[in-house]
Parts: structure tokens; sequence; C-alpha cells
């Protein structure tokens, strides 16, 4: 008990030694001369010792003279000054101070009303203090700390004008410092600053403030340090600012912007005759978050919301900020960077940017580099009437490396130049998924573009399920070009919609695709005045792929293609696409294949082309060697000029097999089939229809056999050619097999059969023709008779797949795959499931990789799920994935066994059991699309559930 009592008696003696001291009138009636090292103050009120100091007086004197200070704070510590909401005023044009803070620690000044002429409080060499509560009107400094630190300055109303052109002046580092929820106004006809720091801002807090800036005659900037922000948080300030010149709204005006998070602020900034930045490092921006920021920057010259003027963005995050950018004379730019921006991801922005010459949403002078853009708005016009004005969504100068780019939504429209979603200027996309986007380009007098990498190549990169609509009212519309390579890349399930006055392409490849997969796109371009092209290979399609596209080129006053290559085609797949090619004044091609087609396939292809004035082609390809032609399905029509199905030109050992061809002209000839120059090669299994030409085989032609065909029109030989098979064909006809040499079908042959073997008695010897062999019927798979022409497409969309697919599959992207792909099963079971996907499926045992496949069922009774089991993410076994649940997973692998290096993709529906079969088969009958990684389903009461 005594040592409580003793406690609690020094703790009241503790508490009565505070110096509480009351400022009264009598106080201020002397001045007091104190020397400060250098120069002498002339104190009205000296506090050099701690305690609370309640000022019960105002102040009010217009005769001050210079280095007069109405508060002395000297030499000491733990002082509060309350102003007690008094009013200090003086007009005085003397240099004189309301408060002098020097060489102290923990002062509060708080509750001050000052109508000051000069500098009002000045902090020198004092650190951890508070400046509170005050409203402060000046000519002159209204709150300057020199090299001081841990400041507060909170809750102040200031106003600065025509006088000192700063709100809070730090002279110095603003270090450790907490400026929050004040008011600042400053007006001038120079330069004016709400928060200006000499040298940097670190481990500080700038939030919840309100700035607002006038400069008439000069520049305006809203938070400054002369070089870096770091270790910082500036939030939740609302600064509007306007200036004749230059505005800023955070800047690092030498230095970096260093794990700074810039968030909730809301920027207004406008510039009459100069350039506005509203947030600006003059060098790098690292390892910051800069997020909920709504900007609006108007300028004269360049206006931008987030800038990196010479260096680049590092490890940083710009997320879900709203910025409306305009230029009346130059550059209006979301995001700039001018070197790179690594590692770094921007995401759900609202970019609206409106320029003279330039507007984009995100212009980057250096390198993307592992880094993420997504969800993003942008909306960008660019209105140069004059000479030029490029509107781009993405522009990059260099690399687009190891990057994704999804799920943006992008308008660009520009009136003089180039408007583009994506453009690479000088160097290559690599490494890079481009996913999910919207582009929409528009230009009134120059090139629209989707994507364009107007430099080098696209290597290693993905560019998938992207919408696409460019429109060029005066010149060039492209959905994705490439200037030089595309290497070991994807493009597939694109939407691209073109309207160009002259050229439209689709997909557009100057140089060489080389290991490259195009597939399952819609594309629809249309030209007024020039070409139009579906696909465009330039120079060399090398080991490549173009299969279940949809393509219509319209071309009003010039050619139409649907796929063009115009050099080399070499160990390359065409299959599986749907062309429509139309042209009123000019020619119409399906696919066009200038010279060199080696080793090379074009398949199962459903193609109408259609020229009203002009030639029409369903396939022409001139020159090269070893390739394939089979299963096309190919309507050509020409009203006033020729029409070609096939026009083959200077091929050696070709096979052509299982097409069906018709063409026809209202006035002028049509062929289904043309040959010219063709030798060694097997022609067999086709339906070749025609009003005039079915078969021409020009006099270059020989050495040519052609058997099992279906011929409905005309016929022109060639020379050494051969008209039925090499040896015997066993067969069926009218029920009863036979075995034989086979010739063709001709329509206009009438002949008896009279053995009724399927054969008519008398060759077919028209043009030297010689078939010793004609059928008494059309060719039918390994019938002759009952013909019925396969269906190779379904519904409206113009995806080609195959009649035999399962009407519960609803997504045209899963059917059309699942027609490209053999369907294996391993035993009975499994057999039931497979034949849900198709009714043509194939036991796995012994089968060999040849194309796309879908295994059904696991490893123990399929052998081609055994082999590649072990390859996949997700192994199937007794045990995994457990009772009752199955996998559905997709894996691409590459074939060399051939002289033709191709890829695959397998898709593997397997589980545990044969209720986990089923629940990951019938849960792949309801996809969209092929998943990107693998679906663990469980069956259960309600059917198949995703096991999350």
């Amino acid at each position: 008990m005594i040592k409580k009592c003793l406690v609690f008696l020094l703790l009241l003696v503790a508490l009565g030694s505070v110096n509480a001291v009351d400022i009264t009138d009598s106080d201020y009636s002397n001045q007091t001369d104190v020397d400060m090292g250098g120069w002498t103050a002339h104190a009205f009120i000296v506090i050099d010792k701690p305690g609370e100091y309640t000022v019960t007086t105002g102040f009010a004197n217009n005769s001050l003279d210079s280095n007069s200070i109405v508060f002395l704070i000297n030499n000491t510590e733990n002082v509060t000054l309350d102003c007690n909401e008094m009013s200090f005023t003086t007009n005085t044009t003397n240099s004189s101070i309301l408060v002098y803070a020097y060489n102290s620690s923990n002062i509060v000044v708080k509750n001050m009303n000052a109508n000051w002429s000069k500098d009002t409080i000045i902090f020198e060499n004092v650190n951890d203090s508070t400046i509170e509560n005050s409203e402060i009107i000046t000519e002159g400094y209204s709150i300057k700390l020199e090299d001081s630190y841990g400041a507060t300055i909170s809750g102040n109303d200031i106003t600065v004008a025509n006088g000192e052109y700063y709100g809070i002046y730090v002279d110095g580092n603003l270090e450790n410092g907490t400026i929050f929820g004040n008011t600042i106004n400053v007006t001038n006809n120079n330069n004016v600053c709400g928060i200006y720091t000499v040298s940097n801002i670190t481990n500080s807090v700038i939030s919840g403030n309100t700035i607002k800036l006038n400069s008439t005659s000069y520049e305006a900037c809203g938070i400054y340090a002369d070089y870096t922000i770091e270790n910082s948080v500036i939030s939740g300030n609302t600064i509007t600012a306007y200036a004749y010149k230059q505005v800023s709204g955070v800047c690092a005006y030498y230095g970096d912007m260093l794990n700074t998070t810039m968030d909730d602020n809301v920027f207004d900034f406008t510039s009459d005759n100069q350039e506005v930045y509203s947030i600006y490092a003059n060098y790098n921006i690292t390892n910051s978050v800069i997020s909920g920021n709504d900007i609006t920057a108007c300028a004269r010259y360049w206006a931008w919301g987030i800038g990196a003027y010479w260096g680049e963005m590092l490890n940083t995050t710009i997320e879900n900020n709203v910025f409306d950018a305009a230029s009346n004379e130059s550059y209006a730019d979301g995001i700039y960077a001018n070197l790179n921006i690594t590692n770094s991801t921007i995401s759900g922005n609202d970019i609206t940017a409106c320029g003279y010459d330039e507007a984009s949403g995100i212009w980057n002078d250096g390198n993307i580099i592992d880094s993420t853009i997504e969800n993003n708005v942008f909306d960008l016009y660019a209105y140069n009437y004059d000479e030029y004005g490029t509107a781009s969504g993405i522009y990059v100068y260099y690399n687009l490396t190891n990057s994704v780019i999804s799920g943006n939504t992008i308008t660009a429209e520009s009136n003089e130049s180039d408007a583009c979603g994506i453009v690479i200027d000088e160097e290559n996309i690599l490494n890079t998924i481009i996913s999910g986007n919207t582009f929409i380009s528009e230009s009134n007098n120059s090139n629209a573009y989707g994507i364009c990498v107007d430099g080098y190549n696209i290597e290693n990169s993905t560019i998938s399920g992207n919408t696409i609509t460019a429109e060029s009212n005066e010149s060039d519309a492209c959905g994705i070009y490439v200037d030089d390579d595309t290497i070991n890349s994807t493009i597939s399930g694109n939407t691209v919609t073109l309207d160009a006055y002259y050229y439209a392409y689709g997909i557009y490849f100057y140089y060489d695709a080389i290991n490259t997969t195009v597939e399952y796109n819609v594309i629809d371009v249309y030209a007024y005045d020039d070409y139009a092209y579906g696909i465009y290979a330039y120079y060399d399609l090398e080991n490549s792929i173009i299969s279940g596209n949809d393509i219509t080129a319209y071309a009003y006053d010039d050619y139409a293609y649907g796929i063009y290559v115009d050099d080399y085609f070499e160990y390359s797949t065409i299959s599986g696409n749907t062309i429509t090619a139309t042209s009123e004044e000019d020619e119409a091609y399906g696919i066009y294949c200038e010279e060199d087609a080696i080793n090379s396939t074009i398949e199962n292809n459903v193609i109408t082309a259609t020229s009203e004035d002009d030639y029409a082609y369903g396939i022409y390809s001139c020159c090269g060697e070893y390739s394939t032609y089979s299963r096309n399905t190919i309507n050509a029509t020409s009203v006033n000029y020729s029409a070609y199905g096939f026009y083959i030109d200077d091929i050696y050992n070709i096979t052509f097999s299982e097409n069906i061809v018709e063409a026809s002209s209202e006035n002028d000839e049509a062929y289904a089939l043309y040959l010219y120059g063709i030798t060694n090669s097997t022609i067999f299994e086709n339906t070749f229809t025609s009003n005039m030409y079915a078969l021409y085989i020009d006099s270059t032609c020989e050495e040519n056999r052609f058997y099992l065909n279906n011929i409905d029109g005309l016929l022109n030989n060639g020379t050494d050619n051969y008209f039925v098979s090499s040896e015997n064909i066993t067969y069926s006809y009218l029920g009863s097999s036979y075995k034989s040499v086979l010739g063709n079908y001709w329509a206009s042959y009438n002949e008896t059969d009279t053995n009724g073997d399927g054969i008519i008695d008398t060759p077919y010897t028209i043009n030297d023709t010689n078939d010793t062999k004609p059928l008494a019927d059309m060719w039918n798979d390994g019938e002759i008779g009952n013909y019925v022409a396969p269906s190779r497409s379904s519904g409206g969309s113009g995806r080609s797949y195959d009649s035999d697919i399962s009407d519960e599959i609803e997504s045209k992207v899963i059917k059309n795959f699942v027609s490209s792909a053999t369907v294996l099963f391993g035993n009975g079971i499994d057999e039931q499931y497979a034949v849900q996907l198709r009714e043509r499926v194939t036991d796995a045992n012994g089968y060999t990789i040849s194309g796309n496949a879908v295994i059904v069922g696991g490893p123990l009774a399929n052998g081609f799920a055994k082999e590649y089991n072990s390859q996949f993410e997700m192994p199937i076994s007794n045990d995994y994935p457990g009772e009752n649940r199955g996998i559905i997973q997709v894996m691409t692998i590459q074939d060399n066994s051939g002289t033709i290096i191709r890829s695959y993709t397998i898709v593997y529906i397997a589980g545990s059991d044969r209720l986990g079969t089923q629940a990951a088969l019938e849960y792949f009958k309801t996809l969209d699309e092929l998943p990107e990684g693998p679906i663990m389903i469980e069956w259960t009461a309600n059917g198949p559930v995703v096991v999350e």
C-alpha cells in the first residue's frame, strides 16, 4: 500500500511539472531580440521550454519589420501551441513570420486562423512535429519545412494567392511525413504547386487532401518531388490544376517512383499551351501500385495519365484506373514508358484518349517483357485533319515478349492515319499470348489493323479467341498483320471482320509462316476497290496447318481470295475450312497457291467461289510435286466468264481423291477439273459435275491414272493417260461382291451391262479416253450405285464437320474438332461411350497416330491410351482420379515420322471406372471449346458435376 501511494504521489508531481501557459494580449507588447546564428529574430513570444501554450487573444499588426516573429519556438521539445481559433493578421510587406520553430522536436501547432501577408509557419530542423486544424491565407509560405522530418500536417485549410507558389513547401526531404486531410488553394500568374519537395518524398503518406491550383501564365503541379518518390503512399487526394503552361499531377521530376502506392486519387488537369503529365517519373516507376485513380488530362500538346519519361516500368501494377486524356495539337496517352515495361500488370483500367497527332492506351518506346495486360477498356481517337494521326490501343516500339494480353476491349479510330488495336513497330512478338480481346479499329483515310507486327516476327506465340473488327474508308484493313516471319505459333478461334476501300486481309503473313497453325478462325472480309484476302501468305507456308476456318472474302471491284499462298507451299496442310469467295467485277478464288506446292495437302475443305463478271476458281494450284487434294467440296460459278472447280498446273505425282466438284458458267466455259502439265498422278473416287467440262485434261498431261470417278459433263483428254485402276478392286453391286479392275462412271454413257457386275461391257473411248471398265452407276465408297453425296457440313455456320457427329454436341467448335479426329475405344464398354460422339469409331489396338484423336477410356483397356497416359498432366489409373470420377485432358503432340512435321491434338476422356468415363464424356459434349487445362468430373445422382 505504501508503494502504491508513493507512485501516485510521483505521478502528481510529474503532472504538476507540465508548463501550461496562457498567452494574452499583454504578451504581444514587446519584442525580444534572439540570436539565430547569423541573423537576429525580433520575437513577440519566445517559447524555449516544454509545455502547453494556449493563445487567448488574437494578433493584428500591419507595421511589422523584417525578421519579426510572433511565435518563436527555439531549441526545445514537447511543445503544443494551441492558437485556439484566434485570428492573426498582417498586411506588411516586410519579411515577417507568424510561427517559426527552430532546432526542436515534438512540436504541435494547431487551431490557427491566419490571414498573413508573409510566411505563416516555418519549421527548421524540427522533427516529429504536427501542424493541424488551421486556416491559413497568405501571400508567403503557408507551411514550410526545412530539414524537418516526421512531420504531420493535417486538417488545414490553406490559401496562397499572388505571392509564393506553394501550398506546402519542403526544403529538403519529406521523410516519414504525413500530409492528410488538408485543403490547399494556390493561385498565381507564376508557377504554382500544392505540395512541393526540393529533394525526395520518402516513407511518407499524402492522403485525403483537396488541392486546387491556378496559374494564368506558367506551370502547375499537384505533388512535386524534385528527385524520387519512394516507399510512400499517395491516396485519396483530389487535385484540380489549371495552367497556361505545363501541368503535372504527381511528379518525380528528376528521379524515380519506387515502392510507392498511388490509389483512389481524383485528378483533373488542364493546360492551355503545353503538356499535362498526370503521374510523372523522369526515369523509372518500380515496385509500385497505381490503382483506382480517376484522371482527366487536357492539354494543347502531350497529355498522359501515367508516364516514365526516360525510363521503364518495372514490377509495377496499374489497375482499375480511369484515364481521360485529350491533346489539341499533339499526343494523348493513357500509359507511357520510354524504355521497357517489365514484369508488370496493367489491368482493369478504363482509358479514353483523344489526340491530334496520336492517341494510345499504352505507348511503349521500348519492350514489354514478362507482363500482363488484361481486362482494360481503351477508347482512342486521333483526329489530325491535315497530315497524320495514329490511334493505337497498345503500341510497342521493339519487342512484346513473354507476356499475356487478354480480355481487353480496344476501340481505335483515326481520321488521317492508321488505327491499330496492337502495333509492334520495329521488332517481334515472342512467347506471348494474345487472347480474348476485342479490337475495333477504324481509319477514315489510312489503314486499320487489329494486330499489326510492322517490324519482324511472331514466334512461339498464341493469338486466340479475339474479336477483331477493322474498317478503312479510304485504304486497307487487316485483322492480323505480320511483316516478316511467323514461326512456331498458333492463331486460333479469332473472329475477324473487315471492311476496306482498298485491300482487306483477314490474316496476313508477309514472309514465311513456319510450323504455325491457323485454325478455327471466323474471317469475313470486304474490299470495295481492291483485293479481298481471307488468309494471305506472301512467301513460304512451311510445316504449317490452316484448318477449320470459316472464311468469307468479298471484293466488289477486284479479286477475292479465301486462302492465298503466293510462293512456296511446303509440307503443309490446308484442311477443314469453309470458304466463300465472291467478286462482283473480277476473279474469285477459294484457295490460291501460286507456285511450288510440295509435299502438301489440301483436304476436307468446303469452297464456294463466285464471280459475276470474271473467272471463278475453287482451288488454283500451280507448280510443285507430291501433293494431295482430297475430300474437298467445291462449287465454282461465273456468270460471264469461265469457272474452274480445280485448276491444277504443272504439279507432279499428285494424289487427287474423294473430292466433290461442281463448276458452272452461264455465258462461258466451265471446268470441274482443269489439269495442265500434270504427270504421274492419281485421280480417283471424285465426283465432277459441270454444265461444260467435267474433266479437262490438257495435252501437256501424261502418265496420269483416273479411276472410280463420277463424271458428269464434257471430257477433254490429254495423251497417254489411264482410265482404269492399276489393280483389282473388291466392290459390291446390287448386293453382290466382285473383284475387278475398275474405271469411271460417265453420266452421259448409257451402254449395257449384260452380266450385271456393275461394269458396262463397251469401253468408253470418247476423245481417246479408253476406259475399258466404265461403271454402270456412280461409285459410292466401295459400292457401285446407291450414291449419296457425303455431308461435310452442318448448320448455317459454315464450319466443316462430318454428318455422323452426335447432335448432343452443341458447340460448333467441338463438333468441328471431333469431325477432324479419330475417336478411339479399347473395349466394348468404351465403344458404347465412343459412339456417343460420332458413329464412325476406331479400335485403338494397333492404332498409329496420323491426325487428331479422341481417346475414350483408360489405359487398361485402351492400348493407345496406355501409350500416352503418362504424358498427360493427370495420368489415369484405378485409383486416380477415384471412384465415379473422370478427367477431360488435351495435349498437343508433334509427329516427326515423315518428311512433313505435323502437330496433332489428342483429347483424353477417361475415368477410374465406367461411371467416371461416362461423367467425363457427358460433360465433354457440353463444352463450348477445348479446355486449356484438365477438368475433373464426378458422376452423381444428378449427373456429371465438375470437381473444383
